[in-house]
């Protein structure tokens, strides 16, 4: 008799396999989780840039009625609740005189970029930055934080470095 000898070939369990049930699962739970951030992004994004007007439009009014020491309007029309509960009337004036250098003599300003920033414990805010110049020619980095109340934006804060 001829000696056969027999070769069994055999693949290790796993390689070349299908994913197995529950590690498919997980990976549409992955790309599906990855789809909706993406979108997220987008949609604010895109909301971001559709705002940027209207965000401009605040706070160049509170920009100019600082600058012409109004402060009343610009506190009780254009700062966020949130704001108000921090700081009374009497406050705001106070502090805003202090930093009269960075409103006075406004005379536009000019978008840079722009942070949609969401939560769900707390109101979503845009980050608004720009470059404010003055009549002088000076210029400055403005970040305004705006929040939504009510379908309007209101500032919540706002922050200047000046270049001199």
């Amino acid at each position: 008799m001829d000696n056969q000898q027999t070769q069994i070939n055999s693949v290790p369990a796993g390689i070349g396999a299908k994913p197995k049930g529950k590690f498919k699962k997980v990976l549409i739970g992955l790309g599906v989780l990855i789809i909706i951030l993406i979108a997220s992004f987008g949609f604010l994004a895109i909301k971001g840039l559709k705002d940027r007007p209207i965000v401009e439009g605040v706070i160049t009014e509170y920009m100019q009625l600082v600058s012409n020491g109004n402060f009343e309007d610009a506190y009780n029309n254009l700062t966020s609740s949130q704001l108000k509960s921090a700081l009374s009337f009497d406050e705001f004036e106070k502090t805003t005189n202090l930093f009269k250098a960075q409103y006075s003599g406004f005379n536009k300003l000019e978008f840079k970029g722009f942070k949609i920033t969401t939560n769900t414990s707390s109101p979503t805010i845009y980050s608004y930055s720009g470059i404010v110049t003055y009549a002088n020619g000076n210029t400055g980095d403005l970040i305004a934080n705006l929040v939504k109340e009510d379908g309007k934006y209101k500032i919540a804060g706002i922050n200047i470095d000046i270049s001199l």
